[in-house]
């Protein structure tokens, strides 16, 4: 099991699982140009996000409040700008998603955004 990227301290006086379930937890799916000669499969990570024909499509967001019992309805957004405002909004927040490493670098590299965990 892969051990979680954290972005800021751990209090010493509580739990990680109470602490991360402290935070609203962000569902990410990002969507990417690509093409025939440019993707994943023919170049690594790093090249396809740092490449010049590099472009979020939209990005898919769901926030949720566990520590509140509130969960979000998934919003789609074509506004990358307006997606990121929603994500630079969150002091602390949990990222979670289907290609968590893929996401969160789009998000670093490109646009300054980091989670919590």
């Amino acid at each position: 099991m892969m051990k979680p990227v954290i972005n800021h301290p751990i209090p010493q006086d509580i739990d990680f699982r109470e602490w991360m379930l402290s935070m609203p937890v962000v569902t990410l799916d990002l969507e990417t140009y690509w093409d025939d000669q440019y993707s994943l499969s023919k170049m690594t990570m790093l090249e396809y996000v740092q490449d010049p024909r590099f472009k979020i499509q939209g990005i898919g967001i769901r926030i949720d409040y566990p520590h509140l019992d509130k969960y979000g309805e998934q919003k789609y957004y074509r506004d990358v700008n307006e997606a990121v405002a929603v994500l630079k909004s969150l002091n602390k927040w949990v990222m979670v998603g289907q290609n968590t490493k893929f996401d969160g670098y789009c998000l670093h590299y490109h646009h300054d955004v980091h989670a919590t965990v």
